[in-house]
């Protein structure tokens, strides 16, 4: 009314001006909120259920790691089901979600501390799924709002800060999968690979050079697919359609799919198992880790024997950042990971703190 020269959206979510019909269901138009996953206690794979415009609010929770638990819990209360955990989660159904999820998709936690890694690795993945799909739909689909960003008290919610100023796993993912430039594999239907290249900026990339391989958990290389090409601005790219069916060399308990995006300006990873985690025969990667002081933290190199996922680097109750976290690795290259110091701590301390996890050894 003061301003009609300027875009004005009533409320959220809505399908236009006056209309606040089922948004939280609808795609059709406007901006939706969606909870079947969460709320509804539907599978991950319920966000492919959709091609929504807008998603201005959707999430999964986990809870916030050890070190953050500690502030609030004695040791004797590390259990999910303990006064002070129940205390800690304000969704009635909140811890049983997470649980019946770890049933549906990952071998269940070894340890009360591998099932609050367990529980931000899942988070992550909830998110990954959905906006990596979302993103490949573009210009349908052209934003997403994930619920959020962090705590005002240390709690089990859907948050990838934790009140400490912690990041949970959620958010080094989120710098991933919100990446500008993104090559993105998802398998919706099933036997079939979709690979697509998203690209949000305003400028081509020129010369980039996508590479699709086929891996077994024992280090073996199946074979591979290249494609050169330009990638438009504000473009998504459908790449190829892979057919499990019709390859009979894939075990999907056995492979994964690697994929590398190249350019001048541009080195991307991504990757993408093809059986639900619980089911794939992962092998114990042999995780080594090197730690080295360098200017404003200290730099860690992980090696590998075999491929590992969901690697996490975790430096306790130390004040900092990590540059990555939350990786998958291959034998054939290292990775190296900077801890971004906020107070002053030895090589030692630092050493001593560490903790590394990954996927294979969560469940044993």
């Amino acid at each position: 009314e003061l301003d009609p020269s300027r875009t004005w959206w009533p409320s959220s979510p809505s399908a236009g001006e006056g209309d606040f019909s089922d948004n939280w269901h609808s795609d059709k138009r406007g901006d939706m909120h969606f909870w079947s996953v969460w709320h509804e206690g539907k599978s991950f794979e319920e966000y492919y259920s959709i091609k929504p415009r807008f998603v201005s609010e959707f999430g999964y929770q986990s809870f916030p790691s050890l070190s953050t638990v500690a502030t609030y819990a004695q040791k004797s209360m590390w259990n999910l089901t303990s006064i002070e955990m129940e205390h800690h989660q304000k969704n009635p159904r909140g811890n049983s979600i997470i649980i019946e999820n770890f049933s549906r998709y990952y071998r269940f936690p070894s340890s009360f501390e591998q099932m609050l890694y367990l529980s931000q690795v899942q988070q992550a993945a909830a998110m990954k799924m959905a906006i990596e799909y979302y993103r490949t739909t573009m210009p349908r689909c052209m934003g997403t709002l994930y619920w959020q960003l962090n705590d005002n008290w240390p709690v089990a919610s859907w948050s990838s800060i934790d009140y400490t100023g912690k990041w949970k796993l959620l958010h080094y993912a989120a710098k991933r999968f919100y990446a500008p430039v993104l090559p993105i594999a998802y398998h919706k239907e099933d036997g079939k690979v979709e690979v697509y290249i998203v690209n949000d900026g305003p400028k081509a990339v020129e010369d980039a050079k996508l590479s699709v391989k086929f891996c077994t958990f024992d280090a073996q290389k199946l074979g591979k697919q290249e494609y050169r090409l330009t990638i438009e601005p504000k473009s998504s790219t459908h790449m190829c359609t892979i057919d499990l069916k019709r390859n009979h060399k894939l075990d999907r308990r056995k492979t994964f799919i690697y994929i590398k995006l190249k350019s001048d300006d541009l080195y991307i990873e991504n990757c993408l198992l093809l059986d639900k985690p619980k089911a794939c025969e992962l092998l114990d990667p042999q995780l080594q880790t090197q730690v080295e002081k360098v200017s404003g933290g200290f730099a860690v190199t992980v090696s590998c024997t075999y491929p590992a996922f969901e690697v996490a680097l975790d430096a306790q109750d130390l004040k900092g950042v990590f540059s990555d976290n939350l990786f998958a690795i291959r034998p054939t290259a290292q990775k190296v990971v900077v801890f971004k110091t906020q107070e002053k701590i030895t090589l030692k301390q630092f050493r001593e703190k560490l903790k590394v996890f990954d996927l294979y050894n969560s469940g044993r």
